[in-house]
C-alpha cells in the first residue's frame, strides 16, 4: 500500500480532561527496545495503538501478540498491557487515548457497538489494503486538523476520530489477524505461563505449582522466565496482584481487606508490605491520592 501516513516526531494533541467522560489524546513517537517498559501498565481510558513500521510484540495480560505495520490494538480500560520492541529495530507508532461516555446519553447503541471492539479476547485488527487506506485517510485528517488553528477544531477532530472507529467496526468481520507462535519456543512457553498468572493471580500459585502445571523443571522455569520477562516468577506474581489491586482500589469501594484477599494475598499485613514495596505508598493512601490518575505511560 503506497498511501503515506502523516507523522511528526513527538507530536501530541489533547482536549478534554483525563478522568472525565470525554477525553481525547493522540501521540506520535519513535520507540525501540531500550525504551521497553519493565512491567505491563493500564489506563483509566480506552487506548488504540497503531504500529506504523517495523515489528513489535504487544503483551496483553501476559499473552504475546506479534504486530506488523498498520496493525491496530484496541485496549479496553484497565487492561494490563505493554509493547516490547525488538533489539536493533526502530519503530514509529501512534497512540490514541480517549473516553467517550458523554455520547452514551445521545447515541447509546453506537457507543455500545464501538466499545465491543475493545472487549475481544484478541483485540488486534489487521485489514486488507483498501481498508487500511481508508483508516490512514482518517488518521491523516486528525493529524491535519490537530496542526491547524481553529476555534471549532475539536469538533472536526472528534468527527474524524469517530469515522476512524466506525471503519474498524464495520470491517471487524474481515479482520485478518491470526496469532502466530513466537519464533522462540522457550519465550512462547514463558508467555503462556505469564498469561496463566494473569488469569489465576487470585489463587495459590508459585514456582512449584507452575512447574507441575506446565511440566517443567523448576530450575529451568525460574531461569527461563527471568530471561524472557525480566522478572522472577515470584516478582511477576506479586506485580500482577498489585496491579490488579490498584484497579480495585480505584474502580471500586471494596474494603482493603477484601481487595487483599481477592488478589491472592494470605493476610492484610502481607498485602500492605508488598504493596508498599512496589508502589512506595500504602494501599489506603494510594486510593486517596490516585483517584482519576493515569497509571503508566504510553508505549
Amino acid at each position: 500500500m503506497e498511501k503515506i501516513i502523516l507523522y511528526d516526531e513527538a507530536f501530541e494533541y489533547e482536549f478534554g480532561e483525563k478522568g472525565t467522560d470525554f477525553y481525547f489524546h493522540i501521540d506520535y513517537a519513535t520507540r525501540y527496545s531500550e525504551l521497553n517498559m519493565d512491567f505491563p501498565h493500564y489506563h483509566q481510558f480506552y487506548e488504540i495503538y497503531v504500529l506504523l513500521n517495523g515489528t513489535s510484540t504487544h503483551l496483553i495480560e501476559g499473552e504475546a501478540f506479534e504486530l506488523r505495520p498498520l496493525d491496530i490494538v484496541a485496549l479496553n480500560k484497565l487492561r494490563l498491557h505493554k509493547t516490547a520492541y525488538h533489539k536493533g529495530e526502530t519503530c514509529q507508532r501512534i497512540i490514541l487515548n480517549f473516553s467517550y461516555e458523554a455520547f452514551s446519553k445521545y447515541f447509546p447503541l453506537a457507543v455500545q457497538s464501538y466499545s465491543s471492539l475493545f472487549l475481544e479476547a484478541q483485540p488486534i485488527y489487521r485489514f486488507d489494503d483498501h481498508v487500511k487506506e481508508n483508516l490512514v485517510n482518517s488518521l491523516n485528517k486528525i493529524f491535519k486538523l490537530s496542526k491547524s488553528i481553529s476555534q471549532i477544531n475539536e469538533l472536526f477532530i472528534a468527527n474524524s476520530f469517530f469515522e476512524f472507529l466506525n471503519l474498524i467496526y464495520i470491517n471487524k468481520d474481515s479482520n485478518r489477524y491470526t496469532k502466530n507462535p513466537l519464533s522462540n519456543s522457550a519465550d512462547q512457553k514463558m508467555y503462556m505461563i505469564a498469561s496463566y498468572i494473569h488469569n489465576h493471580f487470585s489463587e495459590d500459585i508459585g514456582l512449584e505449582m507452575l512447574s507441575n502445571h506446565f511440566y517443567l523443571n523448576p530450575q529451568y522455569l525460574s531461569r527461563q522466565f527471568k530471561k524472557t520477562t525480566g522478572f522472577t516468577v515470584t516478582q511477576y506474581i506479586q506485580e500482577t496482584r498489585i496491579k490488579n489491586a490498584q484497579v480495585l482500589l480505584l474502580d471500586t469501594n471494596l474494603k482493603v481487606t477484601t481487595i487483599a484477599s481477592s488478589c491472592g494475598f494470605g493476610s492484610l499485613s502481607q498485602f500492605n508490605r508488598v504493596f508498599k514495596k512496589i508502589c512506595k505508598i500504602s494501599p489506603t493512601n494510594f486510593r486517596k491520592s490516585q483517584s482519576f490518575a493515569t497509571l503508566g505511560e504510553n508505549f
